[in-house]
């Protein structure tokens, strides 16, 4: 009966122990790995709602905003938009700030991913990212690295490019760009311009909502015009 005792807590006990060692050896996803199931992921949201999106387009922000929460660094983006400005917000500001700057990226985002003229999409390439960049990102040469997918539709093809960071030990998005449109830079200069207007950083935070729709109203009817 001890015998038997024994051996039922030696493999109680290497079960604990497999199931905590199995995190430590678990391989880590590449970036572009990341990437690659992200934006597939972003492709079904896109073709479960294409045909509901003009009567029901907030339930494709929700599933396009679950898909990317776990991958975009919103926060560091958010920063990143308000540049030189960061400095002058409070911390409550810049909460405030990545909560709305969340809800406009997800928008101008998917709005433009629904764009791209097909309802066959699918990724049809990933550039892996050279061991070399990998090493100058880990030796903090480079502060993200470009990873450049293409979307085949049914005529066309479609470039986009994520520049990811690690952030929490996970494989997170900066910044995108789709068709050469670089939506960091868009979103920055949209915030500088705003500066120019209210000058102060306080009433672009709390305008920032109107302005984005007004700048993604315009911003996709020139991207639809684009890629037609």
């Amino acid at each position: 009966m001890k015998i038997r005792e024994n051996v039922h807590y030696i493999l109680v006990l290497l079960v604990v122990v497999a199931q905590v060692a199995l995190p430590v050896f678990a391989i880590e996803k590449r970036p572009e790995m990341v990437v690659d199931e992200m934006t597939r992921q972003v492709l079904n949201v896109v073709r479960d709602n294409r045909e509901t999106f003009d009567k029901d387009s907030q339930r494709y922000y929700i599933s396009m905003g679950k898909v990317l929460d776990p991958v975009v660094a919103f926060d560091q983006v958010a920063r990143g938009v308000m540049g030189k400005y960061t400095h002058r917000a409070t911390s409550e500001q810049l909460k405030v700030f990545s909560q709305a700057f969340r809800i406009s990226l997800i928008e101008f985002y998917g709005k433009a991913v629904m764009l791209l003229d097909s309802s066959q999409l699918k990724v049809s390439r990933v550039d892996v990212i050279p061991e070399t960049l990998l090493n100058d990102y880990n030796d903090h040469k480079i502060r993200s690295i470009p990873v450049t997918l293409k979307v085949k539709a049914d005529y066309q093809e479609y470039s986009l490019t994520y520049s990811v960071i690690k952030d929490n030990d996970q494989w997170k998005a900066r910044n995108i760009t789709i068709e050469g449109i670089n939506i960091g830079i868009q979103f920055r200069n949209q915030f500088s311009s705003a500066m120019q207007q209210y000058k102060n950083v306080g009433q672009v935070i709390d305008n920032w909502s109107t302005i984005m729709k007004n700048y993604v109203k315009s911003a996709v009817e020139t991207t639809s015009d684009g890629y037609g």
